[in-house]
């Protein structure tokens, strides 16, 4: 069986530059515990309960690991750390404990890994429900204006509502506006509210 996947347009990084598209996975659906506690109970002695405790006890077990500063290598499987990120309010020249927290967990292939999937096949195909619209920037400029005139302020979900776009781009296409005075948030970095503009 082939992994389907489809074709996305990558951000721009200026006007005059044409994005490459990026291929992406379309998902068919999660393979959770329960799932795989039965398949290697299908090719093992061990029962799904045996299983279930094992991954219960890796769980534990990488958790301690990382609180201890170590990294997790699972052979055949791959590599796993912590990535660190810093509170972007810090001081720079003062930065303490307080101001790192976990950004996440990088997980690097091991190389038998790698191997097992290099025969793998593609197909391509088309997921609609994660394809953004595609409007030009004079219909996005309208579409605010007519939102404007009954609303006083807009959030990043009223604005994928008016163009179609996801999240990402949505995000994206919002600070090409702040920076172009389309729109200016008078919320915070992480709790943003928009209003009108000046250029609209």
């Amino acid at each position: 069986m082939a992994v389907k996947f489809d074709l996305y347009e990558s951000p721009r990084t200026d006007e005059n530059s044409t994005p490459l598209p990026h291929p992406k996975v379309i998902q068919r659906d999660v393979i959770n515990t329960k799932n795989l506690c039965e398949q290697i109970h299908r090719q093992s002695t061990l029962t799904p309960a045996d299983v279930a405790a094992v991954f219960t006890s890796l769980s534990s077990e990488m958790a301690d690991a990382f609180k201890d500063g170590y990294s997790v290598h699972i052979s055949g499987i791959g590599f796993f750390k912590l990535i660190l990120k810093c509170n972007t309010e810090a001081n720079p020249v003062n930065i303490t404990s307080n101001d790192i927290s976990i950004k996440s967990i990088k997980f690097t292939p091991d190389k038998e890994m790698m191997e097992k999937l290099a025969k793998i096949k593609f197909e391509r195909d088309s997921d609609e429900s994660h394809h953004s619209e595609k409007l030009d920037d004079s219909v996005i400029k309208d579409k605010l204006s007519k939102f404007f005139r009954k609303n006083a302020y807009l959030k990043r979900r009223d604005f994928e509502k008016l163009t179609g776009f996801n999240q990402s781009k949505a995000i994206r296409y919002i600070r090409i506006l702040v920076a172009e005075k389309v729109i200016k948030n008078i919320g915070t970095k992480y709790q943003p509210l928009y209003v009108k503009g000046k250029s609209l």
